[in-house]
């Protein structure tokens, strides 16, 4: 693809996380920040999933961290059908901030 933008970052990096491939979601949102292009609300999102998932606290927390719990929540609440991964990303980062 010969421009990428948030859009089309994001969209890979859900694409794999909703295929189980957390690790490589993970790898491209690091290609993303490299390549300077700012994540959204909803890439945050799924990448803190990812990190839950991969037991990557570490790095979950530093995205929440960054003060995008509250998009996250506002996000999480749009979802229709949440799984038991949905519920882990939001718990942990909850927490993460007690």
């Amino acid at each position: 693809m010969p421009h990428k933008n948030v859009v089309t970052w994001t969209s890979m990096i859900s694409s794999y996380v909703q295929h189980g491939s957390f690790q490589l979601a993970l790898d491209l949102f690091k290609e993303m920040l490299a390549s300077n292009e700012m994540p959204n609300h909803y890439t945050l999102f799924v990448v803190v999933r990812a990190c839950t998932v991969v037991g990557y606290v570490d790095l979950g927390i530093q995205i929440h961290d960054a003060g995008k719990i509250c998009e996250a929540e506002k996000l999480f609440r749009t979802i229709d059908e949440k799984d038991i991964v949905a519920w882990n990303a939001m718990i942990t980062a909850t927490l993460a901030c007690a």
